[in-house]
Formats: structure tokens, C-alpha cells, sequence
């Protein structure tokens, strides 16, 4: 089943650069899709066109059979409890002068409702800070701490914590673990299996990382200058058939 469909995507910056050019791809319910692409080739963009952050010139963007790009932002905030995202640079989606629980808290306040939540099971504000902590793997003696009190892990984990927090059909990975070590990375890539499993989320995965991405997808698209150029089954990565493009990033790793 579709949780998303993007289709025939297209924009152009006031430069005149196209930065996404025919783009079409659909998401299944419960599955993450990768998308692969060196730095230029419109990734981020096309991150912030799903979120509704940018305008497109043309296509469409439906989110659990809504399309979303001709909403205004009265009609489309329904629509943002289904949709969240989790950026490169943790201590950005963080507000600094707040708590991590009053971070936790700001999607459930926004947008939540206690009979919409499936997993999460609480008497108290208390309790659910503690349990959406738990769930990404930390103490809850850091719901009282402010984001620089936090490793950048930790950060990460909390940013998840927040984009999870409200159980959103889909959950926007933009970059997710590109400042972070290799031993954090392999620990948060496992943590967002876990969560994906857990909680049936759907993830868009959008890296310049092929490794990360192809650990964590069930199918990988190529992108190269604005335009998807290869999309297969994460598990014909290595094929001969595969676009010369996605061969030479695979030999980079």
C-alpha cells in the first residue's frame, strides 16, 4: 500500500537552474526508500519540496492520497502530524533554550491527540517523555537537560525522538547521520531499523552516503542533476544492469 506518491516533480531556482526535473517515485507503507546522490544533485531540495518547504513548478505530491501541493498552510497543517523529518545537524532542529522534554513535548501540543497514539501508553506528560525517550535509547534523566548538555548522539536520538514522538506515517531522513562517527552511525542506523519495525513507520533516506542507505532501504533511487536515473531493489545494487552513475558510487565504498 502507498503512503506517498511523487510524480512527475519538477523546480526550478530563480536562477534559472532546474534543480528537480520530472521526478516520480511512490512509498510503501512500512518500508524505507533510499535516495542516493552526490552534493547538487537536488536531494535536499526535493526534501524540503515533500515537506512543503519549497513550491514546486510542477507534479504532485500526495500523502496518504492528499495532494499537498495546492494546499494553503491553514489546510495543509492536518497533514504535517502524518509527515516529519530528521536533519543533518541535530542542534539546529532543537530549540537551545529549551528542555528536551519541552522539545518532546512541542509536536504532541501542536498536533496530538492521546487516542491517535498506538504505541505510547501514559497517565502524565511525565510518562510520556519518559516512554519516547525510552523508545530511542535514552535515560530519562535527560528530559531535564538542554540540548548543548547533549553529545551529538545524543542530539541525533533526541531529534528522532521528537520526529517519532506523535507516530507520523512518514518520517523525512535528510542526511541523518553524516556528522556524527561510525560507531554512532551504525548505532543510530540500528535504532532507526528498530523504530521502523516498532512503530511502522515509513522513511524517505536521502544521503550522499551509499552504505548507510543501502543498510537501512528496502529499494534505492540514483539521482544525478535533478533527475532520478536508476531505481531497483536494494538487493540488486551490485547487478551488472545498474546505471554507470550508481556503479562509479559504488566503487567509492
Amino acid at each position: 500500500m502507498e503512503v506517498m506518491n511523487i510524480s512527475r516533480v519538477t523546480k526550478t531556482f530563480s536562477s534559472g537552474r532546474q534543480v528537480l526535473d520530472d521526478v516520480s517515485f511512490s512509498l510503501e507503507k512500512g518500508h524505507c526508500l533510499g535516495i542516493i546522490g552526490e552534493s547538487g544533485c537536488g536531494k535536499s531540495t526535493l526534501a524540503r519540496c515533500i515537506l512543503q518547504l519549497e513550491k514546486i513548478d510542477s507534479g504532485e505530491i500526495s500523502l496518504n492520497g492528499q495532494m499537498l501541493q495546492n494546499l494553503s498552510a491553514k489546510k495543509l497543517k492536518p497533514f504535517r502530524k502524518h509527515i516529519q523529518a530528521v536533519f543533518q545537524n541535530p542542534s539546529a532542529s532543537l530549540n537551545p533554550k529549551l528542555k528536551i522534554r519541552d522539545s518532546l513535548m512541542d509536536p504532541y501540543l501542536q498536533f496530538g491527540n492521546q487516542k491517535d497514539l498506538r504505541h505510547f501508553n501514559y497517565e502524565s506528560n511525565e510518562q510520556y517523555v519518559k516512554q519516547l525517550l525510552h523508545a530511542v535509547e535514552l535515560p530519562a534523566s535527560l528530559a531535564d537537560r538542554y540540548p548543548h548538555e547533549l553529545s551529538g548522539g545524543q542530539q541525533q536520538r533526541a531529534a528522532i525522538c521528537r520526529a517519532i514522538s506523535i507516530e507520523p506515517d512518514v518520517v523525512l531522513l535528510d542526511e541523518p547521520t553524516s556528522s556524527l562517527d561510525v560507531l554512532s552511525q551504525a548505532s543510530l542506523l540500528k535504532l532507526l531499523e528498530k523504530l521502523r519495525r516498532q512503530f511502522s513507520l515509513s522513511y524517505v533516506f536521502i544521503s550522499h552516503d551509499l552504505a548507510a542507505v543501502a543498510s537501512l532501504s528496502q529499494h534505492l533511487l540514483v539521482m544525478k542533476e535533478g533527475r532520478i536515473i536508476d531505481a531497483f531493489p536494494t538487493e540488486e545494487l551490485f547487478l551488472l544492469k545498474r546505471h554507470s552513475y550508481t556503479k562509479e558510487l559504488v566503487s567509492m565504498y
